[in-house]
């Protein structure tokens, strides 16, 4: 997106120099063209720096996904120890009658 930004006002800038038809032309060219090849080379990502970043959301998914399945874990510990509980003191669901 930010390409075609600077794009667009690289030919803004092209257009205006050459309708003033003079010598700064040539510096209104080569200073959107700078100023286009600067900020495009800025923005643009590097390879290593999306490969950590990949990096970086498979770890968060695979914690998620872990705490996830240790919470169910426990969950499942708490309605087990629960179950236990309901029928050391005699109450049933009408399962047991």
């Amino acid at each position: 997106m930010k390409e075609i930004l600077f794009g667009t006002l690289f030919i803004i800038a092209a257009v205006l120099a050459l309708l003033m038809e003079n010598f700064s032309t040539i510096m209104w060219i080569a200073g959107a063209l700078f100023l286009a090849i600067l900020f495009s080379l800025e923005f643009r990502p590097s390879k290593s720096k999306i490969q950590k970043e990949q990096e970086e959301v498979e770890e968060l998914v695979n914690d998620s996904e872990e705490e996830k399945f240790e919470e169910s874990g426990q969950s499942e510990k708490k309605i087990e120890k629960k179950v236990e509980e309901n029928v050391q003191s005699g109450w049933t669901t009408g399962l047991f009658t």
